[in-house]
């Protein structure tokens, strides 16, 4: 399949792993990608088809369109690409939301930068693959139809 060569319709770049530290190590069971039926549209999470390239090149031959834009998709959820921040700062840690994950709030001050970049999604937490919810419902009194989770 051919696309375009605009970076609407281009190759999409992708998010470095996190460097390895005790709030960026964790054990992903994937169930809900797993089990619940996704965007067809793009079958396979990017960074699979990243893994498969014999280069080190963040980018892979997938539109970015299916990744970023807003689009009616068919399906619980669509694989994402975050958004890349510039200078990300952790400001704050729950400690329960922390202890839901298995760590600890300190965890998070002890690498606060990397923990910064890795949960803000401008690097990707090893094991892990990004996707968007798909739902409907009212916004401002009217139904919307179709919304999203902001592709995050």
């Amino acid at each position: 399949m051919s696309h375009a060569t605009n970076s609407q319709f281009g190759r999409t770049v992708l998010r470095p792993l996190a460097k390895a530290t005790e709030c960026t190590t964790l054990e992903w069971a994937n169930t809900f990608t797993r089990e619940l039926p996704g965007d067809a549209a793009l079958e396979e999470a990017p960074y699979a088809a990243l893994e498969k390239q014999e280069s080190d090149e963040l980018t892979v031959d997938v539109p970015e369109v299916l990744l970023r834009a807003s689009r009616e998709v068919r399906g619980l959820w669509s694989w994402a690409v975050s958004e890349q921040h510039e200078n990300p700062q952790l400001i704050s840690v729950s400690p329960s939301g922390a202890q839901l994950i298995g760590l600890s709030a300190s965890a998070f001050w002890q690498n606060a930068d990397i923990a910064a970049m890795a949960w803000s999604g401008s690097t990707r937490l090893a094991g892990s693959n990004m996707w968007a919810h798909n739902y409907g419902g009212h916004q401002f009194g009217f139904w919307a139809g179709q919304l999203g989770d902001g592709r995050a």
